[in-house]
């Protein structure tokens, strides 16, 4: 399902378990997002495991993406069970939480 707007879309994928594929920074992401929520200045965030591509400048699997920033969305049928190790729902980068795993 391509994603055209912002909004709940993430809580839904969050919520479902669903992968999702975005471009990020002129790469392709795919993530199995974990957190969703508002930072310090008010940008929407979300935190995710990322399982390609593992660029060498980003050697650890976890990433916290700013949404403005995220182009063609795209949640995709796959799905994760559970939530990856190192995983923490009290996100210290998020001052407001709005849906996690």
């Amino acid at each position: 399902m391509t994603v055209p707007t912002r909004g709940n879309w993430i809580c839904a994928a969050i919520a479902g378990h669903r992968v999702i594929r975005f471009m990020y920074d002129g790469a392709e992401r795919v993530v199995e997002p974990h957190c969703h929520g508002l930072g310090p200045s008010g940008k929407e965030l979300i935190r995710a495991y990322q399982l390609r591509p593992q660029l060498a400048a980003e050697p650890h699997p976890w990433r916290l993406f700013d949404l403005a920033r995220v182009t063609e969305a795209e949640v995709l049928e796959l799905t994760f069970d559970s939530s990856r190790p190192g995983y923490n729902p009290v996100d210290q980068k998020m001052d407001s939480v709005h849906c996690h795993l």
